[in-house]
């Protein structure tokens, strides 16, 4: 146990870290998590680098903790901005796949599989999942869409805003991609 964490526990300034997070809150910080997600990722930041800290006072410690938190969140826009990355893009398909979907039965845990079976499956939900992140974003949402959501293609087109002929376009092209992707598996 370091001076510092003696000293002052860093789980006693989760509150001050909170405080930091809600004063400099926006829309933008929304699209990766919430003040507490912000503070939580400050204090993980903070216990990595407690030997760094020199001061003596509650008051240094202060500073020191905010210098973190404001590298912290730093980090947090330089993510959300990343050119390669488009928030308001995204598809939950993680979500979808850890069986929170009726669509999505065929990867439902089973209690009736063998352990190698159910590991075989797991390994064919990843190896899927890695194929649908590499087909275009609006293949990805289409498929989301379809297999995910049960959504018609009219559905699908209303939400995408393209036409249902295009719909139809997206899921057959990601079709013939995720089977040359998967290399015939599944």
């Amino acid at each position: 146990m370091t001076k510092a964490t003696a000293s002052f526990p860093l789980e006693e300034f989760r509150g001050y870290l909170l405080m930091l997070a809600r004063a400099r809150w926006g829309d933008l910080l929304q699209a990766r998590g919430t003040c507490s997600d912000l503070a939580h990722d400050a204090l993980c930041d903070a216990q990595e680098d407690l030997e760094t800290f020199e001061g003596t006072s509650v008051e240094e410690f202060k500073a020191w903790l905010r210098k973190i938190f404001d590298n912290t969140l730093k980090d947090w826009i330089k993510y959300i901005t990343a050119q390669i990355r488009n928030p308001a893009r995204e598809i939950p398909i993680d979500v979808a796949l850890a069986g929170a979907s009726p669509g999505c039965t065929c990867f439902a845990t089973r209690r009736d599989r063998s352990p190698s079976s159910a590991v075989a499956a797991v390994e064919q939900k990843n190896c899927l999942l890695n194929a649908i992140r590499q087909l275009p974003q609006k293949q990805q949402q289409a498929v989301y869409l379809s297999y995910f959501e049960d959504l018609s293609r009219a559905e699908i087109a209303a939400r995408l805003g393209v036409t249902d002929t295009a719909v139809a376009g997206l899921l057959a092209r990601a079709r013939e991609t995720l089977g040359e992707l998967m290399g015939g598996r599944g």
